[in-house]
């Protein structure tokens, strides 16, 4: 991996760490990833190893509204919407 590639990485876990910790799965309830013993900002955050996946509550996948999405565990999503699977796009001309 080229150092370019590693910074992106680190910030991006840094991100996924600051806006998850704390947050709760919509379905189980439960945290969406495990706290840090890190404090904030020193870039060497572990890997986010949950399987996260939003959640549209209106169950409408064009509507990206903040207030309409919500974090969830991919498995309770399954679980609590069994039937419902992604939709594939349709190409344009």
């Amino acid at each position: 991996m080229n150092a370019s590639t590693a910074r992106e990485l680190r910030l991006l876990r840094e991100i996924a760490h600051y806006f998850l910790s704390g947050a709760n799965c919509y379905f189980c309830g439960q945290p969406l990833i495990a706290e840090l013993d890190k404090r904030f900002g020193d870039k060497r955050n572990r890997p986010v190893k949950a399987q996260l996946t939003i959640h549209h509550r209106d169950e409408n996948h064009e509507n990206h509204a903040r207030e309409n999405t919500v974090w969830t565990h991919s498995g309770c999503h399954d679980r609590a919407l069994p039937n419902c699977r992604p939709v594939k796009r349709q190409r344009r001309c």
